[in-house]
């Protein structure tokens, strides 16, 4: 019995890793950063559309997503400044980039999360939705 949950063991570690590996690569984690960077630019030049009724992003954008991937999540000031932007206009961006749900938050004054809404999940992530980044 004791070579039997070895063998499992040892099996289910094997399969675990190819997974990773899978999903590692359809992610291309260590590209994210970027190809929110570029999502941004595409969006501020008018490019690509945004959700139904949406102005084009800023670049301050991008350091805003940024810093929130980087942390997993963010006060809302820390993203404010990461933008570099005044506090007012940082507040109109964040509350773009919340109601696109690029961002989101539990509540209104909480700390914000990164979000990935189905108009940008093929820009973040060309191999799960490659139909939708064309």
């Amino acid at each position: 019995m004791k070579g039997w949950s070895s063998f499992a063991v040892s099996s289910w570690k094997c399969v675990s890793t190819r997974r990773n590996k899978y999903m590692g690569g359809l992610l291309r984690l260590e590209e994210l950063i970027e190809r929110i960077r570029r999502y941004v630019e595409l969006r501020g030049s008018g490019m690509i559309p945004g959700p139904a009724g949406e102005k084009g992003l800023r670049a301050e954008s991008a350091r805003m997503l940024r810093e929130v991937l980087v942390k997993g999540k963010a006060a809302r000031g820390a993203v404010i400044a990461a933008s570099g932007l005044k506090e007012r206009t940082g507040r109109s961006l964040l509350g773009q980039l919340i109601g696109e749900g690029l961002l989101v938050s539990d509540t209104p004054k909480g700390d914000v999360r990164q979000g990935f809404p189905i108009h940008a999940a093929g820009w973040f992530f060309p191999d799960l939705y490659p139909t939708l980044s064309r």
